[in-house]
């Protein structure tokens, strides 16, 4: 899912009175935008090491939550969906001087 597929998603859902069906769906949502900042900002192989079978210390609370099985499907499905997607490095920095990356989906 691109940036715009989760937000729009995201804004079907009332966050302050969701389902047990909607809140899994809402953090599996945050899931994918965990995995995708980690792709920009590392690389796409980042989120699951297939030889040490680990995942990314960002994405241990949604392992927690949703499974390992769940967020690998979801790491598998943002890596192909990020092969339609560029990687822009150092598009803002703030005024202590951290850079930040953006990301440019190109069905978006």
């Amino acid at each position: 899912m691109t940036r715009k597929q989760i937000e729009m998603a995201e804004s079907k859902l009332d966050i302050f009175n969701l389902t047990e069906d909607e809140e899994r769906t809402y953090q599996e949502l945050r899931c994918r935008e965990m995995i995708n900042s980690i792709m920009i900002y590392h690389n796409i192989k980042r989120p699951y090491n297939e030889t040490t079978h680990e995942f990314d210390k960002y994405l241990n609370t949604y392992v927690s939550s949703l499974g390992a099985e769940r967020v690998l499907e979801l790491v598998r499905e943002q890596q192909a969906d990020f092969a339609k997607a560029e990687v822009q490095v150092g598009v803002y920095t703030d005024h202590e001087g951290c850079t930040y990356n953006s990301c440019a989906w190109h069905d978006d």
